[in-house]
Formats: C-alpha cells, sequence, structure tokens
C-alpha cells in the first residue's frame, strides 16, 4: 500500500524488493516509487477490513473469498495433506497459498506470523489465503499515480510505459518488456490509466 505521508524519510524507509514482492505480485506501485511517497505493507489493513467485514456479517467473508477459488472441502482436504498435526510453518503456508493463487509478499507472511505465530492452523490458512487474493482495493491510487505520469493526464502512451518500467526500480529485461508491451497494448499503442491501474492492481 502507498500512502502520500512522507517526504525526507521515504527513500531510507523503502524496503529491499525481496523483502516485499512475492513471485506473483501485484504490487507494481513499489517500481513506480517517488519522493514523496511511503511503502508500507498492506497485510494488517486488509486484515483488519476482513475482521471488520466478517465479524459485522451473517456471511463467513473469508469463506466467501476463497471460494471464489476453491471449494471448502477441497481446501480442507489439501490442507490436511500437507499440514503435520493440524498446522503449518510459515514456508510450508506460503507455498500452499501461493500455489492455489494468492500472493503474499515476504514481508506481508513475516507480518503475518509475528502476530499469529510461526504454526499456522486451518484458520489461519484461510485468513492468509483470502487477504491474498484481494487484490483490486489500490486501483484507485494507481490510477492516481498513472494520471500524475501521463501527458494528457488520461492515458499511458506504450512507449512512456515502456520508459517508466525500464528506468523505475528494477529495469526489466527485453523479455520482461516484450510480455509487458503484449499484455497491456495489444490493441493500440495508448491505454486508458483507469484500464491500466485495474489491470495492474
Amino acid at each position: 500500500m502507498m500512502v502520500t505521508e512522507c517526504l525526507g524519510s521515504c527513500y531510507e524507509k523503502l524496503p529491499q524488493p525481496e523483502m516485499v514482492l512475492s513471485p506473483e505480485d501485484s504490487e507494481l506501485n513499489y517500481y513506480l516509487w517517488m519522493p514523496g511517497v511511503q511503502y508500507q505493507p498492506r497485510l494488517q489493513k486488509k486484515l483488519s477490513e476482513l475482521r471488520s467485514i466478517t465479524a459485522d456479517s451473517d456471511v463467513m467473508q473469508v469463506d466467501e473469498v476463497i471460494e471464489e477459488v476453491i471449494a471448502k472441502d477441497e481446501l480442507a482436504d489439501k490442507f490436511n495433506g500437507a499440514a503435520t498435526n493440524g498446522v503449518m510453518d510459515l514456508g510450508t503456508a506460503a507455498s500452499f497459498v501461493r500455489e492455489l493463487g494468492a500472493s503474499p509478499s515476504q514481508a506481508e507472511l513475516l507480518e503475518y506470523s509475528a502476530t499469529n505465530g510461526n504454526s499456522l492452523n486451518f484458520d489461519n490458512i484461510k485468513e492468509l489465503l483470502a487477504v491474498g487474493m484481494n487484490h483490486h482495493e489500490d486501483a484507485a491510487f494507481l490510477e492516481n499515480v498513472l494520471m500524475s505520469l501521463s501527458r494528457d493526464k488520461n492515458t499511458i502512451n506504450r512507449e512512456h510505459f515502456e520508459y517508466i518500467m525500464a528506468n523505475y526500480g528494477e529495469p526489466l529485461t527485453a523479455e520482461e518488456l516484450a510480455a509487458v508491451r503484449n499484455m497491456f497494448f495489444n490493441s493500440g499503442d495508448d491505454i486508458s490509466c483507469n484500464e491500466l491501474a485495474t489491470q495492474i492492481a
């Protein structure tokens, strides 16, 4: 999650990519970092929102989110097959939820472990999976960032976007840049900031 609440101290507090980005991470806003913007892990915010919604609802929000990708019974069977005495350590849990499509960063996993311990039970795994499946909460912020980088405040040109991805943060390889081009610019040289933010959030 990005917040615009700091100036001079932002750069020193920016975490290393390997501590933040997971193999399937959607936090491309890390690579759009600029002075005046502070990077913060999103886990606690997502957990608080999820627990609040669940507490105020007759329907288990965790189960609702999970059942978009896997049936609860199937998840229980997979968990029992991978767990030892009904629990998983952090490393096993990370691999388990990523195989199911979640993308918690290393920083989020460490934060979750600090809160809940290193032995995660079935309920912990469901919660970790549920928060890892929610990738759309920052689309509005990403749109604002992209609009600030846009020349006309509405669209991003392919060449301009390639320049951003090649010069902000860790540069993309030629192959990665080609994949990005094909993913976002297969129908033309321009894409709206809203559409691009929605796709990468």
